[in-house]
């Protein structure tokens, strides 16, 4: 046998003339464009929201409630989606995420009254939602260990690729078909891949309470008794740290880490909905300018995803997390203390690496403080949390901007959130399995 390196994680090896292929990096992919296309959809509403209101005269704060009921049929759903990607796996859950997306979509096409486009975008199209955040990335984590850090990295980055593509797709078709024949277009588009990558997408062993498929690919690699023994042990392991969603909720981790989905909930969602407001108040800036101010936090919060997921592998999760947040935090008070356009620019390239950074990390802890048994029911109940997060974040702003015309108390709070996030990561620690009669075991 002539087996490639084990220490670079590669994926293939040659034995015996014949050369294998780990199967998990076809799920990366697959989940890549799920993310991409999942989310480039539905952010996508904002180059709708002005044709609609246009249209129907509506208001905007009737016309955004839509993208409000999204956000809370996206979240309290994600506990739904979550246990069905550990009864189901993930071909099932987000292949029916996928239809709900693309009829959702498609049926926007179709709105002549206000509940309309509340039901088709913001009911259908969160319910689809809700099948990937949890589903896609609790899968990637029983597929990796070794490279876990990296092929969340990688899955994440979808979004931001989503974010920046699929509006300025949209933008485009409603500059030449109007904003009815877009949604027909777009819906089936998106729709079909989502459905078409879950085919490919398929539950890894460790879902069965096993090692996952590339630390059994990896061992197989290097045969022998130390392979069959590190075997053995990530089975082992496997089995003793997997805890139920009541034994996690009984808890102090479960609880330290769903506070911390809720500060960066509320900062991200506070930061997304005002920074533009926020620098056309302070600024007076040309509406291009704000624009490409935005789209360096999505650009940059890509490689941030790439880089921080990867070097998580080698510094762990909850430094690479600390990291991120401590990073979000900073440039928050940059935002606040910045001067001049290039100083918002800086701040707002920072900001956007460290907004991506902490992405994939807590879908890794999640999985490495609970365990991968039922990790898909545990991660949506954390999503849950940084539903009430982004719910709220953007009220206070709002709020706090109507009584003081300044975004500055908020922007301070925001930042403060993330310094607290950064800092509660030193409190995280793994939980012990609990027995039925809630006593841990020795």
């Amino acid at each position: 046998m002539i087996p490639m390196h084990r220490s670079e994680g590669l994926s293939t090896h040659v034995e015996n003339g014949e050369r294998r292929f780990f199967y998990g990096w076809v799920v990366v992919i697959a989940s890549f464009f799920v993310a991409m296309m999942a989310y480039g959809g539905a952010y996508s509403y904002g180059v709708f929201l002005r044709p609609l209101r246009q249209d129907f005269g509506w208001t905007a704060a009737a016309t955004s409630g839509a993208f409000s009921f999204y956000v809370l049929s996206y979240c309290s759903l994600s506990i739904l989606s979550g246990w069905a990607v550990d009864r189901f796996g993930p071909q099932i859950t987000t292949g029916l995420g996928g239809l709900f997306m693309g009829l959702g979509l498609f049926f926007s096409s179709q709105v002549n009254s206000l509940w309309h486009i509340y039901m088709t975008y913001g009911l259908l199209i969160g319910a689809g939602m809700s099948t990937v955040y949890s589903p896609i990335l609790t899968t990637i984590t029983r597929w990796f260990t070794e490279r876990r850090g990296l092929a969340l990295g990688i899955v994440t980055s979808g979004i931001g690729v989503g974010i920046l593509v699929i509006p300025l797709f949209a933008s485009y078709l409603i500059s030449i078909h109007g904003w009815r024949i877009s949604y027909l277009i777009i819906g089936p588009i998106i729709g079909g891949i989502i459905v078409t990558a879950s085919f490919f997408m398929k539950k890894g062993l460790s879902q069965r309470g096993k090692a996952s498929e590339e630390r059994i690919f990896l061992d197989k690699v290097d045969k022998g008794n130390n392979g069959k023994e590190g075997i053995r042990r990530y089975e082992i392991a496997s089995d003793v740290i997997g805890l139920s969603i009541r034994e996690a909720a009984g808890t102090k981790t479960f609880w330290l880490l769903s506070s911390m989905n809720l500060l960066v909930g509320v900062t991200q969602l506070m930061i997304m909905v005002h920074f533009v407001p926020y620098v056309q108040e302070g600024f007076k800036l040309s509406p291009i300018i704000v624009a490409t101010l935005l789209s360096s936090i999505g650009a940059v919060s890509i490689a941030g995803r790439l880089i921080m997921g990867a070097a998580s592998d080698y510094i762990g999760r909850k430094r690479a997390l600390a990291i991120s947040t401590s990073i979000q935090g900073v440039m928050i008070i940059g935002f606040i203390f910045s001067s001049s356009v290039w100083m918002l620019y800086l701040s707002a390239a920072f900001y956007g690496f460290g907004y991506g950074g902490n992405t994939p990390q807590f879908p890794a802890l999640t999985g490495e403080l609970f365990g991968l048994r039922r990790m898909g029911t545990i991660l949506g109940t954390q999503t849950i949390f940084y539903g009430i997060g982004g719910a709220l974040g953007p009220l206070l702003a709002g709020h706090l901007f109507d009584a003081t015309d300044s975004y500055i108390n908020a922007f301070a709070l925001a930042a403060i959130a993330m310094l607290l996030t950064a800092t509660f990561t030193l409190f995280l620690k793994k939980p012990q399995k609990v027995s039925s009669s809630g006593a841990p075991k020795k």
